[in-house]
């Protein structure tokens, strides 16, 4: 066991801690940051007792100071699944018999409250690119490629082939803890988020106007490696920015607020709607699976394929009028 642990009395402090700051483990840097902050909110319940006596009363209990602490759902649920997930390895290293979390009642869970999805109507998005500033380019490539906030931050001339029209997604970047205008610069989001896509001549010279701009405002110190979306001393721009930036710009449009993530839901809406195949869609996106697409926009497919039945109800019905004015 990483750390010098044994199997003789080993604290839920010693093994979590262990557990989550393990280098060992290949994970990304952000999940190995999860874990210790989820870690660290459940060591004041279950910290001081053997592994093998954290029992399900202690998971409840966990989850009830955590709601008393004013956490969302979704932050318990986390800290919930994180747990899961180190008393599944202290089973299979045989510090405990049953791993508590496994088999939970559903209804004692901790509750997510599901989002409510936005997308941006034809409107909202000529509103929004009529804002001629240094940010209507990053709504424009959001908005027309799906790609992720931080794929966006990440990305440098080198990703981006104008003249073959491709953006290579390569990297993530991502602000780093414990230093102002740091950043890691990790992979995607899953090994699928690899990805190249196609982009039409117009998108290309939204991003060639991006960087023939870099050039002209860094000419004395450009960096052709640099980000093509930056901040005008040409350190990179991170997701908070943008967040901020695109909740500005719609107050001052009078357009109802709208998440950076919910410009990606716009990008597959339309395509949804323009009858692109789910499979294609997915790819673009980036996602594990074409079953996880289904599950998040599954009810849009839905709606799509009612429509696509209207339509063809609406042909079967003008092509029988014609057969029977053939046949009178």
């Amino acid at each position: 066991i990483a750390g010098g642990l044994t199997n003789d009395k080993v604290f839920a402090k010693d093994f979590l801690i262990d557990w989550a700051a393990s280098p060992q483990q290949e994970i990304k840097q952000s999940t190995r940051e999860a874990r210790l902050l989820n870690v660290n909110r459940a060591l004041p319940v279950i910290g001081g007792f053997e592994m093998r006596k954290v029992t399900r009363h202690h998971v409840t209990e966990i989850d009830s100071q955590l709601a008393t602490k004013g956490l969302s759902g979704a932050s318990r649920y986390q800290c919930f699944a994180v747990l899961r997930t180190a008393f599944a390895t202290a089973l299979r290293r045989q510090l405990i018999s049953a791993n508590p979390y496994v088999d939970f009642p559903r209804e004692d869970k901790p509750k997510v409250a599901k989002r409510a999805e936005r997308f941006l109507s034809t409107s909202e998005k000529a509103k929004l690119f009529s804002l001629d500033d240094q940010w209507r380019g990053i709504w424009q490539v959001l908005i027309t490629t799906g790609i992720r906030s931080g794929e966006l931050c990440a990305l440098t001339e080198k990703d981006v082939d104008l003249d073959g029209l491709r953006i290579h997604i390569n990297h993530s970047l991502r602000r780093k803890k414990g230093g102002e205008g740091m950043y890691t610069l990790g992979q995607p989001k899953t090994a699928y988020s690899r990805r190249t896509i196609i982009i039409n001549q117009t998108l290309a010279n939204v991003l060639r106007t991006a960087i023939d701009e870099n050039k002209k405002t860094h000419q004395d110190f450009y960096n052709p490696e640099g980000f093509i979306f930056c901040q005008p001393d040409g350190s990179p721009l991170f997701t908070d920015m943008i967040w901020k930036a695109l909740s500005e710009r719609l107050q001052r449009l009078g357009v109802a607020h709208a998440r950076v993530h919910d410009l990606r839901h716009t990008f597959t809406s339309d395509l949804i709607n323009a009858g692109v195949p789910i499979l294609q869609i997915s790819r673009m996106l980036g996602h594990s699976s074409v079953a996880f697409t289904l599950q998040v926009y599954g009810h849009l497919t839905s709606e799509t394929s009612e429509q696509a039945s209207e339509i063809a109800g609406r042909l079967l019905d003008e092509v029988m009028r014609m057969a029977e004015l053939s046949s009178a």
